[in-house]
């Protein structure tokens, strides 16, 4: 993995003018699972405001970026009040329009020289939204590990393989002159893209507790046969289709959206979401269960 410190100083944690914590919007969770015909990425539509403590579910949380990849981003993704100027035009900080404003005309077919390029425009925008950023981290439920946000790109390269860049920003000393970033990036840690082993960004208490834990309400989710293949001794992808990965998503999802309380404060699931799947052969489109329909028994 690769690391970069961003420390905010003097000169951008200025802004006296602030009367409010900052109005910022936070997402959930985001699951991809290799499978026989391409990577199958769901996330819930939950955007939840810290400081107004409201929720609102029609948040899109995975974009694509040309015909082989796509992103999500897990965390706070936006800041209201969160503003730079720059040559005399004022913008509030939104994750979502620094990633998509930094593919938009870009040849895609090889994301791997990328990955440098968009360290900087993400650490520049951070940098520029200044003491917007200490005054939300110092809001945030410590529950988080201090982690401000995470994003996922998974792709294909020229070859057809898949491949996944992870990005983690944490903080330290929120609320203070000492607030500073540190973001983490490279190829997605301790996971093996040839078996579907599923990928948790965010909320991920609720996985955890289904693969190491005892507790008894999760007992049912925890040997349904959606769920319990996902759980370890992962098979290989050749052997999972994208139904399968689908219904353990969707399952995965809902668990956390009404369980997820049993297991930690302040995590904000919705049941309703949406899926993707980054094809070998098809490339990036929208998907639901519909698209894979179960086998129809054998007629007799």
């Amino acid at each position: 993995m690769r690391w970069l410190i961003i420390i905010l100083g003097p000169a951008l944690i200025c802004p006296a003018w602030r009367s409010t914590l900052p109005s910022a919007w936070h997402g959930s969770i985001i699951v991809a699972v290799p499978t026989n015909q391409g990577v199958v990425a769901c996330s819930d539509q939950r955007r939840h405001n810290y400081r107004t403590g409201t929720d609102r579910d029609d948040q899109v949380k995975i974009h694509q970026i040309g015909r082989n990849a796509f992103y999500a981003i897990a965390g706070v993704f936006r800041c209201d009040e969160c503003q730079s100027t720059v040559l005399g035009v004022t913008t509030s900080f939104d994750l979502y329009t620094v990633v998509d404003s930094f593919f938009r005309g870009k040849d895609t077919a090889d994301l791997d020289v990328y990955w440098e390029p968009l360290k900087h425009k993400i650490s520049d925008s951070l940098s520029e939204a200044g003491q917007g950023l200490s005054d939300l981290a110092a809001t945030l439920p410590p529950t988080r590990a201090n982690t401000l946000f995470e994003i996922i790109v998974m792709y294909l390269d020229r070859a057809g393989t898949l491949k996944s860049e992870v990005y983690k920003c944490s903080y330290t000393n929120a609320g203070s002159s000492a607030f500073s970033l540190t973001m983490v990036y490279g190829p997605a840690s301790s996971v093996d893209l040839n078996k579907a082993q599923p990928i948790v960004l965010g909320d991920a208490q609720v996985y955890a507790e289904l693969k190491t834990g005892t507790r008894p309400e999760f007992k049912y989710v925890r040997g349904s046969d959606v769920v319990k293949t996902f759980l370890g001794d992962y098979r290989p992808r050749t052997q999972v289709n994208p139904n399968e990965a689908l219904a353990f998503e969707y399952a995965l999802i809902d668990a956390t959206a009404s369980g997820g309380y049993l297991v930690g404060k302040n995590i904000h699931v919705s049941k309703t979401c949406n899926c993707a799947l980054l094809g070998f052969k098809s490339g990036f489109k929208w998907i639901s269960q519909d698209d894979f329909p179960l086998p129809k028994p054998p007629t007799r």
